[in-house]
């Protein structure tokens, strides 16, 4: 395949991965990368702590430099450049130069569609008011920073508990700011279930956020200069110099559809397990593509940033001639919320539900290590599980960054096919200033098989 053209559309998680994989393969494969913003191969999960001056300068989340493209690996990026056709028939592409409002077409024989996700942004009442924001690109997250730090922006409201919500609430404390969150469901994390969202919940409240649960946001409302002013929401209005509408994202998936490329969940992008999708030579990869969940065993919509590399790199692979095939996602995430951290992995107790999956579960609280060594905190286990056979379904921590990266643990586990048993039979290092002597992983699965056999 020495004399194919691939070509990717996107350069921020996947479209970096495969590129990069491609040219490690095969040296001599023409690789072209188009991005449409003037930013590329940065770590957008770091925004937040931008935000709040933790990561003070944005050069450092920036993975991949121009010259890492083309010296480096020898791949043509180019950056403000948008793609707005696709035409299958001809095997080509219509890309728009934005610096120089220029078209040209470009021929691919291998294609790789990482065009991402975007923020999802209900048209509420004045939404173009100045101080409205979103945040999903390093572009926004400038002048979110700069906007953020100005002396009169001093009351802040967040519309939504997602993961980017209660980061973002933390970092607007750091900054002095007064926030009020907005989440119309009964709890914040909705991937979390509702006894361990409750944590965070508590630790937002202590750490001086206004937290208004089952509470919509209708619109916004602004002064005669176009400046936001007010929150309006299904119960009441409040005071706002700043806003951020933190309600998710949604795949960039318009450009494969224009093509006739079938969709999927969540109007990702259809693919199989090789990321291939229902056009032939056609692959897709990263927050504009479906994922293939190793419990359900479907796939699903669940943009994350590892799930993102992970799936560029099986593309790349076979943009090559491979046959790589992409393990699957359990979504497994942590979010850092002031002092406390929460993590999850495979199904939630709704998830189960809404699945008709069998499902029983124990929650146990511990310690991150052991009581007499100082320092230690509370840890909270949850542990999902078949009672048929104890086959472990999904687990979820709340507590100290020592003790919820066990979460890993269960991962792995539910990976393997393991069950509370063997999680309880695994032998885990301890120490003092890092576990207690039954691990708190251990005695959750133990109270699994307790119940396991009490109940069933």
């Amino acid at each position: 395949m020495n004399n194919q053209r691939a070509v990717i559309i996107g350069a921020v998680a996947a479209g970096g991965s495969a590129a990069f994989k491609i040219k490690r393969i095969n040296p001599e494969m023409e690789v072209k990368v188009f991005e449409a913003d003037q930013f590329f191969s940065y770590a957008a999960c770091g925004l937040p702590y931008y935000i709040s001056d933790v990561i003070k300068d944005y050069s450092s989340m920036i993975m991949r430099t121009e010259k890492d493209f083309h010296a480096g690996a020898g791949a043509e990026l180019y950056p403000r450049h948008r793609v707005n056709e696709l035409d299958l028939d001809r095997r080509e592409i219509l890309v728009e130069s934005l610096a120089e409002n220029k078209q040209k077409k470009y021929p691919f024989d291998q294609l790789l569609l990482a065009t991402g996700a975007s923020p999802i942004m209900p048209r509420f009442e004045g939404m173009e008011l100045e101080g409205v924001f979103a945040l999903r690109t390093l572009k926004q997250g400038l002048s979110l920073k700069d906007f953020a730090r100005k002396k009169d922006v001093r009351k802040i409201v967040i519309v939504g508990g997602s993961y980017l919500g209660l980061e973002l609430a933390e970092s607007f404390r750091a900054l002095g700011k007064d926030v009020r969150l907005l989440e119309k469901m009964p709890q914040v994390m909705g991937s979390l279930d509702p006894d361990m969202a409750g944590l965070l919940e508590d630790e937002l409240q202590h750490k001086g956020v206004v937290l208004h649960k089952n509470e919509a946001l209708l619109g916004f409302e602004g002064d005669a200069k176009g400046k936001l002013r007010k929150a309006v929401s299904t119960r009441s209005s409040y005071e706002a110099d700043l806003a951020v509408v933190a309600l998710g994202v949604k795949p960039n998936s318009e450009l494969a559809q224009n093509a006739g490329i079938k969709l999927g969940a969540g109007g990702a992008i259809s693919i199989d397990r090789r990321l291939q999708t229902s056009a032939p030579g056609v692959y897709s990869a990263g927050d504009c593509a479906e994922a293939y969940h190793l419990i359900l065993k479907q796939n699903v919509y669940l943009p994350l940033g590892t799930t993102a590399n992970k799936q560029g790199r099986i593309a790349g692979e076979n943009m090559c001639g491979g046959n790589a095939v992409f393990p699957g996602t359990l979504g497994s995430a942590v979010v850092k919320v002031f002092d406390l951290l929460a993590a999850r992995t495979g199904l939630s107790e709704k998830e189960a539900r809404a699945n008709t999956i069998p499902f029983d579960s124990v929650t146990i609280k511990s310690l991150d290590h052991a009581a007499y060594y100082p320092g230690s905190r509370p840890l909270h286990v949850k542990l999902i599980f078949n009672p048929a056979d104890g086959r472990l379904l999904g687990g979820q921590l709340v507590g100290s960054e020592k003790g919820v990266k066990r979460a890993d643990i269960i991962a792995t586990a539910i990976s393997a096919g393991l069950t509370a048993g063997d999680l309880g039979e695994v032998d885990m290092a301890y120490a003092p200033p890092y576990s207690r002597v039954w691990d708190p992983l251990t005695v959750a699965a133990n109270a699994a098989i307790s119940k396991i056999r009490t109940a069933y």
